[in-house]
């Protein structure tokens, strides 16, 4: 140790000694009072010690100058780095001597009440004790670590340490939930994929924080016979109807709708009214009209033979209206038939003229009591009976009417009709019915 340095450490010693005993003779004479005033000697002396080091300290250079100044009188100048260095040196040591004596001196306490002594730390319950000084006991209980997104915090070993992680779920498909220490939960808007309850619509998507619809659910089941409709919670409904439809057949019409299915309506009418013709409906729902060959009546009662040729009737074979009378001009009218103009011919106006006719062709039944109930050939008076066969006529004018249809002379096979009865010996001839079509003009006279 160099000179200047025991110097130093000489002078702390002395002062602090002094110090000390001078505290000491003044104790034995001193009240509780005078102890508590000793405390504030005592604190008061680490800060004179102190100063005093540091006078020793900035003495100290000047002090070791004059040492080296006497040792080395009348030498060579000392090395200013070895001078330097005993200097720090000094330094050292005087610094460590003021550390040593502020060891030593009692301590004084940091509080007068309890809330001196608050840390800022709520995991601690902060005192001030009877020796002036702060106490810090570990608590227990709730605490905020200052995270948001914990709960339930508590206190452990002077520590808030986390609780449960704070649950952010918002139950909403339609947000990403997550939680920000500093602001807590946060709930961000997507896009995803979600149902808005309604079976009605189809690829609901997010949008805004809620569930949008998306299209319609399309519930057409193609079926003209269906309304159809779609109910929010049970979906597609297809409702019978009754409205009109198509059977897909062209041919038929007024087709309607019955459980669900279209019924075929009424046949499409392709008749032509045209008896020549064999009426149709082909698959396009057109109407054909065929020829035919089929017999038919050209309407005129002056054709004997009518068939059906290129869709109309055609009429043959010519009615032979020759009565026989060489007096008599024949003729044929479409509407009537045959026409006898007879007025260059003697007139038959008597029953006499007519009743051979009567008497040789209806022999069998009405001449002498014959089956018939009457003798037209016999007894005039019988001809001027009402008939039976031809109501509103007598029985004269209804046996030309039967003769002329073929139903007399019964049996006989007559048509009634001169030309096709030609032959038939039975048959009554053309000019014998217009005998009796004479005598029937005439009046019936007797």
């Amino acid at each position: 140790m160099s000179n200047s340095s025991a110097f130093l450490l000489l002078l702390l010693s002395a002062t602090f000694l002094g110090h000390c005993g001078s505290t000491a003779a003044s104790s034995g004479d001193q009240t509780q009072n005078d102890a508590a005033a000793g405390d504030a000697v005592s604190s008061d002396a680490a800060p004179d010690a102190a100063a005093q080091s540091d006078a020793a300290v900035a003495d100290a250079p000047a002090d070791v100058a004059k040492s080296e100044d006497v040792s080395t009188a009348g030498a060579d100048t000392p090395d200013v780095a070895a001078v330097d260095a005993a200097v720090a040196e000094d330094a050292v040591d005087a610094q460590d001597a003021a550390d040593a004596v502020a060891t030593d001196v009692a301590p004084v306490g940091d509080c007068k009440v309890d809330g001196d002594c608050n840390d800022g730390n709520g995991c601690t319950v902060d005192t001030c004790g009877a020796d002036t000084f702060c106490k810090h006991v570990a608590a227990s209980g709730v605490c905020d670590d200052g995270n948001k997104c914990t709960s339930g915090d508590t206190c452990s070993d002077s520590a808030c340490k986390a609780g449960t992680p704070t649950a952010c779920d918002d139950g909403q498909v339609c947000t990403n939930d997550s939680c920000d220490a500093a602001s807590g939960c946060q709930h961000a808007n997507n896009t995803a994929v979600c149902d808005d309850g309604s079976v009605c619509t189809v690829d609901d998507a997010c949008a805004g924080g809620k569930c949008a619809a998306g299209a319609p659910k399309v519930c057409d089941d193609n079926a003209v016979c269906t309304d159809d409709s779609c109910d929010a919670a049970k979906g597609c409904q297809h409702v019978n109807n009754s409205g009109a439809c198509s059977d897909d057949n062209a041919c038929t019409v007024g087709d309607v709708c019955a459980a669900g299915a279209c019924v075929a309506g009424a046949a499409k009418d392709c008749d032509d009214k045209q008896l020549c013709t064999t009426d149709s409906c082909d698959a396009s729902g057109n109407c054909s009209h065929l020829a035919n060959n089929l017999g038919c009546d050209d309407g005129s009662k002056c054709t004997m033979v009518d068939t059906c040729a290129d869709k109309a009737c055609v009429g043959s074979g010519a009615l032979d209206c020759d009565d026989k009378l060489a007096c008599s001009v024949d003729s044929c009218d479409a509407k009537t038939g045959c026409a006898h103009d007879m007025s260059a011919c003697p007139v038959v106006t008597t029953y006499a003229d007519v009743k051979p006719i009567f008497a040789n062709r209806c022999a069998g039944c009405h001449t002498g009591g014959g089956s018939g109930g009457h003798n037209i050939g016999t007894t005039y008076s019988d001809a001027l009976l009402d008939s039976y066969y031809c109501p509103g006529k007598k029985k004269g004018q209804c046996a030309l009417v039967r003769i002329q249809n073929g139903s007399m002379p019964l049996g006989a096979g007559c048509t009634g009709n001169p030309v096709l009865d030609a032959g038939k010996n039975a048959c009554v001839t053309a000019g014998e019915q217009a005998k009796i079509a004479q005598w029937l003009s005439d009046g019936m006279k007797q």
